[in-house]
Parts: structure tokens; C-alpha cells; sequence
């Protein structure tokens, strides 16, 4: 163990050092921006990237607010409004893969609650919500061991 303040590696870099290759670049530092602004326009497109990226920022996709009709409650048809949505060009395909997405998820949602629902009344209980459980009640949890009741 080592005292604090006290280098693992006493011979090892001091405090403050400066990479090689760092202070190099920086000492060089105007000659070799000319030196790529005249690559660039002698058409090295490697070059012509590096100065394009530092002087424009990168577009990034801004998602708008989508508003689909949903006349109908069940899930499939909802489904088929977005579908529909999507081919009558409202929604773009990356939209249309996030909305059905979702769409899934609440589907799997419904289901979980509903099967949560049956098997607390087969047991003879009312359904409690999970945010209401106390920390004792025995759900079967995959990966989880039961404690031993003493």
C-alpha cells in the first residue's frame, strides 16, 4: 500500500510533464495549419474533412412532434393507423419503427398487468399495484433466492 502523496512509480513522469508529441504540434502549430489549408485546396480530401469538421458542426436529426389519428382503442388498430400514416408519407420510416416500438411496448405492458391480475386473484388476493408491494411480499423473480423462513 502506498502512502498518500506517494508516487507507485517514483521514476515514472513528473507532475506537469507534457507529452512529446503534444508539445511538438503545438510548437509547429501555424505551419501545419498552412500546411493542411494547402493540401485541402491541392484537393487531399483527407484534408479538406479534417478542416470541414472544424469549421462546421455536424447536422444532427431533430425529431418534430408527430400527430397521428387513432380512432379506434385496440392496439392492432392503432398499429394500422400508424402503418397507415407512414404510407401516406406523414411519417418518415426511422418515426414509424419508434411509434410501433412503443406501440409493442405497451401491448407487453397490458399483457404483464393483466397476467399480474389473474394470478393474484387465483391466489385469493387483491391485485395491489407494484409501486404499493411492501418489500416482504414473495414475487418469483428469476436470478433472485428465496430466504429461508425462519
Amino acid at each position: 500500500m502506498f502512502k498518500k502523496g506517494q508516487s507507485g512509480n517514483p521514476a515514472g513522469r513528473p507532475k506537469g510533464a507534457r507529452d512529446k508529441r503534444l508539445a511538438l504540434m503545438l510548437s509547429n502549430e501555424k505551419a501545419l495549419q498552412r500546411k493542411l489549408v494547402k493540401m485541402a485546396l491541392g484537393g487531399d480530401v483527407a484534408a479538406m474533412r479534417i478542416i470541414a469538421d472544424r469549421l462546421w458542426t455536424r447536422l444532427r436529426p431533430e425529431a418534430v412532434p408527430v400527430r397521428v389519428t387513432t380512432a379506434s382503442s385496440g392496439l392492432a388498430q392503432q398499429g394500422a393507423a400508424i402503418i397507415d400514416a407512414a404510407l401516406s408519407g406523414q411519417l418518415t420510416p426511422d418515426v414509424l419503427r419508434d411509434l410501433l416500438s412503443a406501440l409493442a411496448d405497451q401491448a407487453r405492458l397490458i399483457e404483464f398487468t393483466e397476467i399480474e391480475e389473474r394470478l393474484q386473484r387465483l391466489e385469493g388476493q387483491e391485485p395491489v399495484a407494484p409501486w404499493e408491494r411492501r418489500s416482504d411480499d414473495k414475487l418469483p423473480l428469476r436470478g433472485r433466492k428465496r430466504r429461508a423462513v425462519v
